[in-house]
């Protein structure tokens, strides 16, 4: 690792108005998005030192930044453990919808499958919105948008053809061009967050280092724990002496996802106490996902096996649809919480599993539809009877970047899939997952 003396030495050269353009820029520049964690590094160093940097600034021109870009790569340590893979390069391709608008967004950052994991927010979020607003006097899908406003913003304000879309490499971190830089510093003289949007909520996402102590430099093996989980530049924008500057635009929507997991990490209990049908928060949302997508009449929620005496089995799924010869049932375990093990919920699901498929599995196959008080019965596939295939898919909602290790029980019944996972079969299931893909063509 290169000596971080000299890194700091030669970045309290500069001053924060210095530091902050440059690295926005730097960390935008469509080649270095295959190592977002050296624009992190840079960050964490600037954490460190912010309370010795010169007061006055060096930048004026793109020639002084070309200079100082010169001088600072060299500097950077590489880290090819995470470094080994370039995200997908985009700039506004691609565009989430929410509340009756489409907003550009940033596709290739921390979150591989990025569009799924949006989706996931909205389906595990949107139930406890009323909890969140009279609780804690916040709300996940308003904080959603402004996350997302932010990317438009950007995207919108420095025009694409000002980016270079060249082979690259995997650990690459070059000097952006001059015309981005003019077009990301023309950008940075009218971006005014504060005018913009909530006070309160760009206050939220801002590190504030008028109100921070400079901290200490982390080892190499420190910082890439802290990179591995997610824990650096837990925000939006950095400020200091009135001037405010975006950060690693391409990490904010793991931010927010990370910030509104913990949200509900901490709060699940009284939600669990305070909110009616807190368990169907997410399996009806994911439903409502579901129907949005599928013929909603093949659609069947809440339902459960059923005994011979015609009474429902206790396990009840979230939902469940047939194809083909198959018959698929989603159960969807409760998020991660301070009082919820789900690997002790996936160990007592074996049993109940397998108790529902063999009931499942008997001729004809029958279904009690609990919304209802109803019991539906499927037409066999065969001259001779032969029930529909009970395939049971567990859903797991994950709730941070920093998924939990959960084991699979080794005589559970069916597969175990994350929520974002499902949400993509979903959506592109004709591309996605083709092990499945048989399951979705009657949709």
């Amino acid at each position: 690792m290169n000596d971080t003396k000299k890194l700091k030495e030669f970045l309290s050269t500069y001053s924060f108005e210095d530091l902050g353009r440059s690295f926005f820029i730097l960390s935008l520049w469509l080649p270095n998005i295959a190592s977002p964690v050296k624009s992190q590094y840079l960050y964490i160093a600037l954490e460190s030192i912010f309370d010795k940097l010169s007061k006055d600034n060096q930048i004026k021109n793109y020639k002084d930044f070309e200079n100082f870009s010169s001088t600072l790569l060299p500097l950077i340590p590489s880290f090819p453990s995470m470094e080994d893979y370039i995200p997908e390069m985009d700039w506004g391709e691609i565009r989430y919808f929410l509340n009756d608008k489409f907003y550009k967004i940033f596709y290739g950052g921390d979150l591989s499958n990025t569009y799924d994991f949006y989706y996931s927010f909205e389906v595990v979020h949107t139930g406890f919105e009323e909890f969140y607003s009279n609780k804690i006097k916040r709300s996940s899908i308003r904080e959603l948008e402004f996350c997302l406003s932010i990317q438009n913003e950007i995207i919108n304000g420095i025009d694409k053809t000002s980016q270079q879309i060249k082979d690259v490499h995997p650990g690459d971190f070059s000097i952006p061009s001059e015309n981005f830089w003019i077009a990301a510093t023309n950008f940075l003289e009218k971006f005014k967050p504060g005018e913009t949007y909530d006070i309160g909520l760009v206050a939220e996402y801002t590190k504030d280092l008028d109100k921070d102590t400079s901290t200490t430099m982390p080892s190499e093996e420190e910082f890439l724990s802290q990179a591995h989980d997610e824990k650096n530049c837990f925000y939006f924008f950095m400020k200091k002496d009135g001037k405010v500057f975006p950060v690693l635009p391409r990490k904010h929507f793991a931010v927010l996802f990370d910030k509104w997991g913990k949200i509900l990490y901490d709060n699940y209990s009284l939600i669990e106490k305070g909110v009616k049908n807190h368990e169907n928060g997410i399996g009806l949302n994911l439903f409502k996902f579901a129907c949005q997508r599928a013929k909603e009449k093949k659609l069947f929620c809440f339902v459960s096996a059923i005994h011979d005496d015609l009474k429902p089995h206790k396990t009840i799924f979230t939902f469940a649809f047939r194809s083909k010869n198959k018959l698929v049932l989603i159960y969807v375990l409760p998020p991660l919480s301070k009082g919820i093990d789900q690997q002790k919920i996936l160990d007592t699901l074996v049993p109940e599993f397998i108790e529902a498929k063999k009931l499942l599995s008997m001729p004809p196959t029958k279904i009690g539809l609990r919304g209802r008080g109803q019991m539906m019965q499927f037409d066999t596939i065969k001259k001779d009877g032969e029930a529909l295939e009970p395939l049971f898919l567990t859903v797991i909602p994950h709730t941070t970047t920093g998924f939990a290790m959960i084991g699979h029980p080794g005589e559970l019944v069916g597969e175990i899939i994350g929520l974002d996972q499902l949400l993509g079969i979903f959506s592109l299931a004709s591309t996605i997952f083709p092990v499945w893909r048989q399951l979705f063509l009657p949709f």
